[in-house]
């Protein structure tokens, strides 16, 4: 693989092979789904649903030859819609967005990279990092009020 599906190669992130995959399988690492094309989904319609995210899954566990439970919702992009069509492709769980409600199909993830250190990672596992993303998301309405009013 590399890169999603319909994304020209200038912009895809280069994805892993099947055979990187399979060697962090084996070294105790589990995958699960983030859909076949990585769109947006609260912006498909059903059939598109359906085909994004158990088309994956089917993909995914043919591959690999194991099951696969967890979806990841790219652009943290979902909505009680796309919640339904994930329980009914089989996943039993999904990680979303601090922006709604946690719930099954929505388990807050914290986005990790290269700069992270094992403070920054221990940070975003603590409730000091929830309350700070509940917060977060609860004023970025006023946040974007103050921009509008004063142009900033």
């Amino acid at each position: 693989m590399t890169g999603w599906n319909g994304q020209s190669d200038d912009l895809a992130f280069q994805l892993m092979t099947w055979d990187e995959i399979d060697a962090m399988r084996t070294a105790g690492i589990d995958f699960g789904s983030h859909t076949r094309t990585h769109p947006a989904l609260d912006q498909l319609d059903e059939n598109m649903l359906m085909d994004e995210l158990c088309g994956s899954r089917e993909e995914l566990e043919r591959s690999m030859g194991e099951s696969v439970s967890l979806l990841a919702y790219p652009y943290e992009l979902h909505t009680p819609a796309v919640h339904r069509i994930a329980e009914k492709c089989g996943y039993l769980a999904a990680c979303g967005s601090p922006r709604h409600a946690e719930g099954l199909y929505n388990i807050w993830r914290a986005e990790m990279g290269g700069a992270d250190t094992l403070e920054s990672f221990k940070y975003k596992l603590s409730p000091a990092w929830r309350r700070r993303m509940v917060l977060k998301y609860r004023l970025r309405p006023v946040r974007n009020l103050v921009r509008r009013v004063t142009g900033r």
